[in-house]
């Protein structure tokens, strides 16, 4: 190798185990290393010299010695063929190639060949019987529409079906084994169950082949006809409960602000006793700083309750909602959420599935960044950075018929209609207005490839905004820290993954 004529940048950050164990991450190879004292010197050693001048360089400060020449050897290999550690101006250049390099026609071959319209979502109603304090939908958040009595009506449920069934009809041609997921958002969807009932009988009428029908509701109204609807025609069923009836009623309030918790367990359980065993009512939660982790660990190991398929924390982007929280109120869901972890870890040593409350917090949180590490193939050279979406593999369509990126991108970003379809000049603007915006610092960044941002993360009322990297950095690094501790307990620690059904029932 010979010297480089222009600096490097690294590539690489650094992290631990709980077991004090050193690791390198590689955004360049997407990798995860060993390291240690010597390894990281080499690294270094190489932004400027030869391998010959690095191995130099080590036998003087560590003597001459195997793990000297063995760390040369292999670094000065990944360098070679893999390119590993660094970035320099050519890497740049290959990787933002086609941010503003590309056509409609890339973004529909893109949607056709590889996203393949993952899902139709409709939002049925923005109506909703419960008023929770820290809804997306509500003035608790800047850029999100208010509860409104809007209905969707017949024709635009109809013709949205229309669409995304006859453009899964070309895409099944390509991917023959490829199911449609319809789902069914509000709002609370059950308070518009006419159309829901009348969008089955349409896809059931004219679309004969495979597809899964999705609803996320809050449960008052999961009783009766309504509950044995879903039943008959298979629903994935996902219904939010935050915890035991403290943590629950804390937010999930009604319009009077009383709790909803004890109408809610009363529908699961007559559910589950008029069907027992039925396989696809889930659970889905939400939970702040206030939120008693132990006490909702305790309560679903005593009830005979779904499993939950996702916890999420409240969402912190747009709103005030933490305010509220002291410092004592942080600390102590720290130390809950820390001893989480070390719980978590020691079924994973023991190869248990874990499935408890607190283990999908944690189970979520690792594995969704494990599956970004093993996803590099499944990026598309106009969105090389970050964790985003191309517009149009999801479909949102908003009560009064817009397209929409998905459920939680309500910033006036339209991506079609009911009328027309996809609009892929718009997505191509979109697109490129989220690389001129959001991405533009991306190549710095050493855990671009595994970062959650997208767009509706990033979306403001008019265009988009950076978002604070430094969190996200540190966000990773724990998270990378606690996955490969459980892989050193235990090398098959995710072959399981517990939260692979999350990319429908989203909270």
């Amino acid at each position: 190798m010979g010297n480089m004529e222009k600096k490097k940048e690294y590539g690489t950050i650094q992290f631990k185990t709980l077991n004090g164990n050193e690791y390198l991450y590689d955004s360049v190879t997407n990798c995860i290393f060993a390291t240690d004292e010597i390894i990281n010197d080499c690294i270094s050693g190489f932004e400027n010299n030869t391998s010959e001048e690095v191995e130099r360089t080590l036998v003087e400060k560590y003597g001459d010695n195997l793990k000297v020449r063995s760390a040369v050897r292999f670094v000065s290999k990944m360098i070679e063929e893999k390119h590993a550690f660094f970035r320099d101006d050519e890497w740049i250049r290959r990787e933002e190639e086609h941010l503003y390099d590309f056509s409609e026609e890339d973004v529909k071959s893109c949607l056709y060949d590889f996203c393949a319209m993952e899902q139709l979502t409709l939002g049925v109603t923005e109506d909703c019987n419960l008023r929770c304090k820290y809804c997306f939908y509500s003035s608790a958040y800047e850029n999100t529409r208010n509860r409104t009595n809007n209905m969707m009506s017949e024709e635009i449920a109809f013709k949205s079906l229309d669409y995304y069934f006859e453009r899964m009809m070309e895409i099944r041609k390509k991917h023959p084994g490829k199911i449609a997921a319809i789902t069914f958002y509000g709002g609370e969807p059950l308070m518009n169950f006419e159309l829901i009932k009348k969008s089955v009988q349409h896809i059931k009428d004219n679309y004969p082949y495979r597809y899964e029908l999705y609803i996320t509701t809050n449960g008052l109204l999961l009783s009766g006809k309504r509950a044995e609807f879903l039943h008959d025609n298979n629903f994935n069923i996902a219904i939010s409960l935050d915890g035991n009836k403290e943590n629950h009623d804390r937010n999930r309030v009604t319009e009077s602000g009383g709790g909803s918790f004890d109408v809610i367990y009363r529908n699961i359980k007559a559910f589950q006793e008029k069907y027992p065993n039925y396989p696809k009512l889930k659970l889905m939660g939400v939970y702040d700083y206030a939120t008693t982790l132990k006490n909702n660990n305790d309560y679903f190991k005593c009830e005979n309750l779904p499993q939950y398929i996702s916890v999420n924390p409240v969402i912190s982007k747009d709103t005030d909602y933490y305010d509220k929280f002291s410092q004592d109120d942080v600390n102590r869901f720290i130390g809950e959420f820390n001893e989480s972890i070390i719980s978590y870890l020691e079924k994973k040593t023991r190869g248990y599935i874990s499935t408890e409350y607190t283990d999908i917090i944690i189970e979520k949180m690792i594995t969704v960044i494990l599956i970004r590490l093993g996803a590099d193939d499944k990026k598309y050279p106009f969105l090389p950075y970050t964790s985003t979406c191309v517009p149009g593999t999801k479909i949102f369509v908003t009560n009064d018929g817009y397209f929409q990126i998905c459920e939680k991108m309500e910033f006036g970003k339209n991506i079609g209609s009911y009328k027309k379809g996809l609009d892929y000049s718009k997505i191509v603007n979109i697109t490129k207005e989220y690389n001129r915006t959001v991405t533009k610092d991306c190549q710095k960044c050493p855990v671009y490839r595994i970062c959650p941002y997208c767009f509706s993360t990033t979306g403001t009322e008019d265009s988009f905004e950076a978002p604070d990297c430094t969190k996200n950095i540190a966000n990773a690094v724990m998270q990378l820290g606690i996955a490969v501790t459980a892989l050193e307990y235990n090398p098959k620690a995710f072959e399981y993954f517990s939260c692979n059904t999350d990319r429908v029932f989203d909270i």
